[in-house]
């Protein structure tokens, strides 16, 4: 790769057709051509270069060229020229060049103050570069006093003069993306530099300038780049081959650190957005001098910034050396989030039936790990948690609430927790994930925590229109979430639905398979609390690495959040750890399974649709309900939706007769048509 990005750019589409015939058409974009049976082999036609995914080699115009002809640089010069593309590309250089309304020029100078050339902007936004006319330069070359090509001038930073003194006095200086935000840190009495061209231009020649310097290179606040739009482009979002998103100002501050280091004496790199979290995009220095940022805050926000290290080889396959595995005191191949419960770096999948505690207990989890609480008595690593509420986003805050009061927190407390509210669609196509991506990014810059969870509640809203039963569908947005979880290399918690009466998530097989961990939430079915509410248990079902088996229990306790604007009482849950030993459960009546079932149908009808007692029953019974409110409840716990409804009422009419009759004759409920209530004699196992 001998070539500057865009010599040849406009050639490479024709030349790769010339060379390797038509691309394949289903893989390839407006912007990216491929070519191969899997498209292994990338043209990106915007920037003139090819990426090979098989090899992992790629290259320019030429680099294609040697590759398919077997040539050297010059020979493939030679090719080009054989076959009319410098002919061509002579023709465009040789015409006249329209240039707008000159608005500012930059001098560059030698180290005595002497004129190099100078770098101009003209609007509409564009920039060119000239020189002083030299003897030998012929005379329509000369453009009012200027010759607009500087090949053979020598590069140098920008303000140069004091940028030596800064260095030999020991001082700090800093390189930024172009000269007007060094003219602008000047003002301000701060020695900053930046190099001609501007991003992607910085030269080895450079870099000799910075011998023993202490520098901090600040990075523009830069979105992802994207592909042109229409019809030059497909306008996708843009990602390095290895799965980077490509961050124009990011980028180019990482190279220029990467090509000072080892020639200055301190490199750091200052992300300005981390100390002012509320630049904008495509911000810079100079606005961030213009919101009233300092020379003394600038100097203190570079104390803070650690010294710069080049990346470190990472494999893509989780590669280790002998002497990296199982290091004394770290044999585990986890990382925690929750210890022994949820890895980080991985994928859970969290399922259960509707009303089984599952998102009230991962909002729990959720914030024992946001606040840096233990969890069950287990370790948490803390940090920022961003919740995906794709199911019931809208009423999030009825949960905040009830939390909030649950654990006595400020309404308003500082929590690393950050919630979604409108669901993505990683079904239909990468546009969502790759939103929900940046804007993950982009909202992570303003906590000064390290992400560590994101949790998406639930699959089936994450993705409208899959098949949960087509494994085919399952991978594609299996493949999105793995995308998600790997550019942040956090914990990912997906929560998912279980079918009624089965014991494994909904859908296909792969759903369980496919991840690491896997967490059931459930109704215990044959106890209760000893005030008659619903216990939750959750159980690890799968963990790879030996720890299943675990399981916490916990109550969900209605609380009262307000008021609604009719003045009605508006109510939530929060998850309160269980403890069956505190619980005194007693002895008693020797209840079957349908007639606990039926039990557990009276408490949730009572609760829910209970009334004082009429007359002339007896004001001692606290409330009684509707018989027809407990058969529907009984008959949501044995029916399932997708059995035959007639077969299926008959058997439950039966069922519910039988187990009603035996509790009213044993004493545990009683009956005065249409009512039902509960007596309050004990029912072995359910607390009375």
């Amino acid at each position: 790769m001998h070539e500057p990005v865009t010599s040849f750019a406009v050639h490479m589409e024709a030349i790769a057709e010339e060379l390797l015939g038509a691309p394949n058409v289903r893989l390839s974009s407006d912007g990216d051509r491929r070519y191969g049976k899997h498209g292994s082999l990338s043209i990106d036609v915007q920037t003139g270069r090819y990426y090979d995914h098989e090899t992992k080699t790629g290259g320019g115009v030429l680099d294609l060229i040697s590759r398919e002809t077997g040539r050297d640089h010059k020979s493939a010069m030679q090719w080009m020229r054989e076959h009319g593309y410098l002919e061509q590309r002579e023709r465009q250089a040789s015409k006249p060049q329209q240039l707008g309304k000159e608005v500012a020029h930059y001098s560059y100078t030698d180290e005595n103050g002497e004129l190099l050339f100078q770098v101009v902007r003209f609007e509409p936004k564009t920039f060119r570069q000239r020189r002083r006319p030299q003897p030998d330069d012929p005379p329509d070359k000369i453009k009012h006093g200027w010759v607009y090509a500087v090949r053979g001038i020598t590069h140098v930073p920008y303000r140069l003069p004091e940028l030596m003194e800064a260095i030999a006095n020991g001082h700090t200086v800093f390189v930024v993306e172009g000269e007007k935000d060094a003219d602008n840190c000047a003002k301000q009495g701060i020695v900053a530099t930046t190099n001609p061209g501007g991003v992607g231009k910085w030269s080895d020649h450079l870099t000799s300038f910075f011998r023993d310097a202490d520098v901090v290179i600040i990075q523009d606040n830069d979105p992802q780049a994207k592909n042109p739009d229409p019809p030059n482009g497909d306008g996708a979002l843009r990602w390095h081959p290895d799965g980077r998103p490509v961050l124009p100002g990011q980028d180019h501050a990482q190279e220029v650190a990467k090509a000072l280091s080892g020639t200055a004496a301190k490199v750091r790199v200052l992300d300005l957005a981390r100390h002012w979290p509320h630049m904008p995009p495509k911000g810079d220095v100079s606005d961030w001098i213009k919101a009233g940022g300092t020379l003394n805050a600038l100097h203190a926000f570079a104390d803070a910034a650690p010294d710069w290290s080049r990346t470190p080889f990472r494999s893509r396959f989780g590669g280790m050396r002998w002497e990296e595995i199982a290091v004394l005191g770290h044999s585990s191949g986890y990382s925690w989030l929750i210890e022994d419960i949820v890895p980080l770096d991985e994928i859970t999948l969290i399922f259960g039936d509707s009303g089984s505690g599952k998102s009230f207990g991962t909002f729990d989890m959720s914030m024992a790990v946001a606040r840096g609480l233990t969890f069950i008595g287990r370790n948490t690593e803390p940090g920022l948690v961003v919740y995906v509420a794709a199911e019931a986003g809208k009423g999030f805050s009825k949960r905040k609430l009830a939390y909030v009061i649950q654990h006595e927190l400020q309404y308003d407390a500082a929590v690393p927790f950050y919630l979604c509210t409108k669901r993505p669609d990683f079904f239909s196509s990468d546009d969502d994930v790759n939103a929900l991506i940046a804007e993950i990014e982009a909202i992570a810059k303003t906590y000064p925590h390290r992400l560590v969870l994101i949790v998406i509640d639930t699959l089936s809203a994450l993705a409208p229109g899959m098949n949960e039963n087509a494994s085919q569908d399952v991978s594609i947005v299996r493949k999105r979430l793995v995308a998600l979880q790997q550019r942040f290399g956090s914990a990912v918690i997906l929560v998912h639905h279980k079918p009624k009466g089965g014991s494994t998530p909904r859908g296909h097989g792969s759903l369980t398979a496919d991840f690491e961990t896997t967490i059931e939430f459930e109704v215990v079915a044959d106890r209760r609390t000893s005030k008659g509410g619903s216990i939750h248990r959750a159980t690890v079902r799968k963990q790879r690495e030996g720890k299943s088996g675990i399981r916490w229990e916990f109550t969900l306790p209605i609380i009262s959040v307000g008021r609604n604007i009719w003045g009605n009482e508006e109510t939530s849950c929060a998850a309160v750890p269980y403890d069956a030993s505190e619980s005194h459960e007693r002895s008693g009546y020797q209840a079957t399974s349908n007639e606990r079932l039926l039990m557990h149908a009276l408490y949730e009808a009572l609760a829910e649709y209970g009334v004082p007692p009429p007359f002339p029953l007896p004001a001692s019974i606290s409330k009684v309900v509707d018989f027809n409110y407990v058969r529907m409840r009984m008959r949501e716990k044995v029916v399932d939706a997708d059995e035959n409804q007639e077969a299926a009422d008959n058997r439950f009419r039966g069922a519910f007769k039988r187990a009603g009759d035996r509790l009213r004759d044993a004493g545990i409920i009683g009956i005065q048509k249409p009512y039902w209530w509960a007596t309050g004699k004990p029912v072995a196992g359910m607390g009375g």
